[in-house]
């Protein structure tokens, strides 16, 4: 899906498959924090009820972030950049939100995605939204 169709159809989001969504938040770098926050807000709602559909994450009553970080083998600082990616956050962002260099966010980041098997960061905002997490910080 083209960026300028996702663009022009905020009435019809609904329709727009949520990795759709991600994939041009992730590449469009001159769009509004508002709209990036809204189509975030978006997919991962979409995520959610996909999950809820689907039965996914109903079975324990276990914090989906520590069943999370089990299932992948992630320890605490890589779940703080996960977060941090799930929000959005670029490499350099994650870095100094972490007080790293961008340079071990970056290889964190690759690390995350060779340790759930997925190529792209969309791929992760995806996965994180089904796993319940939240593109908005945490507070």
């Amino acid at each position: 899906m083209d960026k300028a169709r996702i663009k022009s159809a905020f009435s019809t989001i609904d329709s727009i498959e949520p990795e759709d969504i991600l994939r041009v938040v992730l590449e469009d770098k001159n769009l509004p924090h508002e709209r990036k926050a809204f189509m975030l807000d978006t997919a991962s709602a979409k995520y959610k009820a996909r999950a809820r559909t689907q039965g996914v994450g109903s079975e324990s009553r276990e914090d989906p972030s520590e069943l999370f970080a089990r299932k992948f083998k992630l320890n605490e600082n890589y779940m703080k950049t996960f977060r941090l990616l799930v929000q959005g956050l670029s490499d350099k962002d994650i870095a100094k939100e972490l007080g790293l260099s961008v340079n071990t966010a970056h290889n964190q980041v690759k690390r995350i995605l060779a340790k759930t098997e997925k190529n792209r960061r969309y791929e992760l905002m995806a996965l994180g939204y089904e796993w319940g997490f939240s593109p908005k910080p945490q507070s």
